[in-house]
């Protein structure tokens, strides 16, 4: 390591996108940015973890998360709305918004969607003051932490910490998955995709003109997919029942934080519940799905819940079941709307969630197995709220009924904009009028996946869901390349002056 002078710090916090090259990544931070690193976990298991395996990587590595606190016994300041009333003032949004996304804290937003999830202490035991009290312990400690230690880039922390961030003038960027091939880049931009800018777009030189050029899915949707359907399998579910039991009462003996914090009926029976869930929306399709065949229809891929896809951008507009309903109030006579479920989300909806759907005669569901890219090629329009389905019918074309503003792809002339609920009548009448996909959509759309693939690095034989090895000695070949081409993208977008994206 080079003997310069030591510029400062730089802090990562552990991510499953790069959960298996970290170690490497933070070794490069120390070696060619000079900055030291703190390294941040969510468990003390983990602190000891890395310890024991990268002694010397990392600068500081320590446990952050409180999230586990249900704040059972802890004295709470009589003042803590008063305190919280402050911070709103100075961060310019409310103590809710901010940890919108916060598993504990933002819980309740993934109740039109997500309420099934399993449960948590911390969330189940806390009350509105508690979650005040904690949302500002994690405040002060992100403050405290960039302030006492020269923070100068932060890599992959919570939504909430980088608003923080932005406040204390420290660089933070976050390891995002495109939505096509095996491709990742570094964004400034929290929950949003690298944006395209009208000049851009204007600029673009299209890879293909080609009609329904995209063949496959992005790889880490289809490595992930791979999983979900495997488990599904009675033999997959009962070893992860056995396992995930011993895991839990093994954590609680222990004391670890997370294991206390969580129901072991919940954890186990949610596994069951997968399945199960499976099966109940199955049920549905067996008696519908035959009957789009030859239909106008427009495609609606259910988001998961929680996720990062929903929460984490489109914070205006959120309400799938809501969705649903006004497309299904102003769907013509001859249209009818496929719902098709994400795998990950089996087991989390609110009961009755699809009976509830299934009362509109003009909705009928697809298999969850089956592949969206393949609906989206016969379907009329793609509505959704946001998600990886509406990019792939933008860059082809077709349209897409968008409900939130803050889909990057609503700059494209395909894509409407549902900004009055009142009536969505108007849309669809211009689907009509115009037969897509067209000579212009699929151009626009071609120099949009173009002017998109450009903010991106093509990492092909990147799989994020491998194990990280044991040792720096034993993290494969591969990975060290994979660390080495992000590590590049990352030193120059820390150097420059430039908001990223």
């Amino acid at each position: 390591m080079s003997k310069k002078e030591n510029l400062g710090f730089a802090v990562i916090s552990t991510h499953q996108l790069s959960k298996n090259f970290e170690p490497l990544l933070a070794k490069f931070i120390k070696e060619k940015l000079r900055l030291k690193v703190i390294f941040l976990v969510k468990t003390k298991k983990d602190e000891i973890y890395y310890n024991q395996n990268f002694p010397n990587i990392f600068d500081k590595t320590y446990t952050y998360s409180n999230d586990h606190s249900t704040g059972k016994g802890k004295k709470i300041s009589p003042d803590i709305e008063e305190m919280a009333v402050k911070f709103e003032k100075k961060y310019g949004c409310s103590i809710y918004r901010l940890f919108f996304n916060h598993r504990v804290i933002g819980r309740g937003f993934f109740s039109s969607g997500g309420v099934r999830h399993p449960r948590n202490r911390a969330h189940q035991e806390g009350s509105h003051k508690v979650f005040m009290d904690t949302a500002l312990n994690k405040i002060n400690f992100w403050e405290n932490l960039f302030k006492d230690n020269k923070v100068k880039l932060a890599i992959n922390i919570p939504h909430y910490a980088h608003e923080i961030a932005l406040k204390n003038n420290t660089k933070s960027l976050r390891l995002f998955a495109g939505r096509f091939k095996n491709t990742y880049a570094w964004t400034s931009v929290m929950g949003i995709n690298p944006r395209v800018s009208r000049q851009e777009l204007k600029e673009a030189k299209p890879l293909s003109l080609e009609k329904y050029f995209l063949k496959t899915p992005y790889q880490s949707h289809l490595d992930q997919r791979k999983v979900l359907i495997k488990n599904l399998g009675i033999n997959s579910i009962v070893k992860k029942t056995i396992f995930r039991t011993l895991q839990l009462i093994y954590g609680k003996l222990r004391g670890y934080e997370k294991s206390k914090n969580s129901y072991i009926t919940d954890e186990v029976f949610y596994l069951w519940k997968y399945r199960k869930s499976y099966f109940e929306y199955l049920s549905y399709t067996k008696t519908n799905y035959e009957k789009m065949e030859n239909k106008k229809f427009i495609f609606f891929p259910l988001l998961t819940e929680p996720e990062e896809a929903i929460h984490g951008t489109a914070k205006d507009f959120f309400f799938q079941l809501s969705a649903l309903n006004i497309l299904a109030r102003d769907l013509p006579a001859d249209y009818r709307i496929v719902v098709k479920e994400h795998l990950l989300a089996l087991g989390r909806r609110p009961i009755d969630f699809y009976r509830q759907i299934s009362q509109h005669k003009n909705i009928i569901f697809a298999d969850p197995k089956e592949r969206g890219l393949d609906l989206i090629k016969k379907c009329k329009a793609v509505a959704c709220i946001t998600g990886s389905s509406a990019w792939e019918a933008t860059v082809m074309g077709v349209p897409v009924i968008s409900f939130s503003k803050y889909n990057e792809f609503n700059i494209l002339n395909h894509v409407f904009i549902v900004d009055n609920f009142t009536s969505l009548r108007d849309i669809f009448q211009k689907l009509e009028k115009n037969e897509f996909p067209n000579k212009n959509s699929i151009l626009e759309g071609a120099k949009f996946y173009a002017a998109y693939l450009k903010k991106f690095l093509d990492v092909k034989d990147y799989n994020s869901l491998s194990p990280l090895a044991n040792s720096i000695s034993q993290i494969p070949e591969s990975l060290h390349e994979v660390a080495n081409i992000l590590f590049k993208d990352l030193k120059k977008k820390y150097l420059s002056d430039k908001k990223v994206f």
